[in-house]
Formats: C-alpha cells, sequence, structure tokens
C-alpha cells in the first residue's frame, strides 16, 4: 500500500508539473475576445490582414464615405486589438474622434453624460490631444477597462478573472 500511494503521489505531482506547462505556455487572457463582454458590440470583429494594411486606397466593400471613415479606423487599430478589432472599438474612436464621449449613467440605460476629451486625456495640453487620448482609452478598452454598449455608451467596468464570471459594470456587478 504504501508504494500505490507513493506511485500515485509522483504522478500527482508529474501532472501538476506538466499542467504548470500548459500554462505558461498558454496565451494570456485578452479580455474582450476572452472573457465576452455582456454587449453585442463584441460579437462582431473585423479580422485584418497585414495584406489589408499594406493596400493602397479601400477595399470593395467600402464605397461610400462611411465606409471609408470606418475603415480608416479598422486599419488605424488593428495593430493594437491584434489585428482583431470589434466593433466597439470603432465606436470609440468615433467617440474621440468627435471630442465628446458618452459615459453612461449607472442604473439609468436612458440617460448618459456627454464628456469633453478634455476631461479624460491623459494630458490636456498634449500636443496632439486627441491621440493621446485615443491611446489612453483604448488602452483601458482593451483591457477590459472600459466597455461601449449596444447604444454606444461607455462604462467603466471591472473584467471578470475568468471566462464565465460576471462583469462589473460602473461598479455595479452585472
Amino acid at each position: 500500500m504504501g508504494k500505490d500511494k507513493k506511485n500515485r503521489s509522483a504522478r500527482d505531482k508529474q501532472l501538476a508539473r506538466q499542467k504548470a506547462a500548459r500554462e505558461a505556455r498558454r496565451e494570456p487572457l485578452y479580455p474582450l475576445h476572452d472573457l465576452h463582454p455582456p454587449f453585442g458590440t463584441y460579437e462582431l470583429w473585423t479580422v485584418v490582414s497585414e495584406e489589408a494594411m499594406q493596400r493602397e486606397g479601400y477595399p470593395p466593400h467600402a464605397k461610400d464615405e462611411e465606409s471609408r471613415q470606418m475603415w480608416d479606423i479598422v486599419i488605424k487599430l488593428a495593430r493594437a486589438y491584434k489585428m482583431n478589432v470589434p466593433t466597439a472599438a470603432v465606436m470609440l474612436e468615433s467617440q474621440i474622434q468627435s471630442g465628446t464621449l458618452l459615459f453612461a449613467i449607472a442604473g439609468d440605460p436612458e440617460h448618459f453624460r456627454p464628456t469633453p476629451l478634455t476631461e479624460v486625456a491623459p494630458e490636456a495640453s498634449a500636443e496632439d490631444l486627441v491621440q493621446s487620448a485615443s491611446d489612453a482609452l483604448h488602452e483601458l478598452h482593451r483591457g477590459g477597462w472600459l466597455l461601449v454598449d449596444d447604444n454606444g455608451l461607455l462604462h467603466r467596468s471591472v473584467p471578470p478573472s475568468r471566462p464565465g464570471g460576471r462583469w462589473t459594470l460602473n461598479d455595479i456587478t452585472g
């Protein structure tokens, strides 16, 4: 009995080492993709190829001005979003470029607080205020700390620690 227990312990240790090695090789979680934010704006993603990044002009489907503006945003954000851009990121960038962010009011889905970009930019006096704000806000967004809902409203958020967990929006667990 002692030998069998010893072998089981050795097997358990070997399995634990193998599991730790797999975990070490696994890519870190990408909150916007792996943790499934609670909005439809994270269901449609635009995959961008290196060929598309090098292309001169617009793809055939970008026929009107609005489509071309959206494509410009997707190309601008592609590398930051690992060449896979969610609709929410395009919506966020559109607000940034407009100079006003629409923050949701907790518990009141019908209302929002328009916020000038200068109030949230890391450096309000930055030479390129829009780019500075864009970099900072997209970093928060990629990390899951800022989400965009189906109406284009921004929510402060805390991502779950594991897939299937609950997101906290505007300090309210949902």
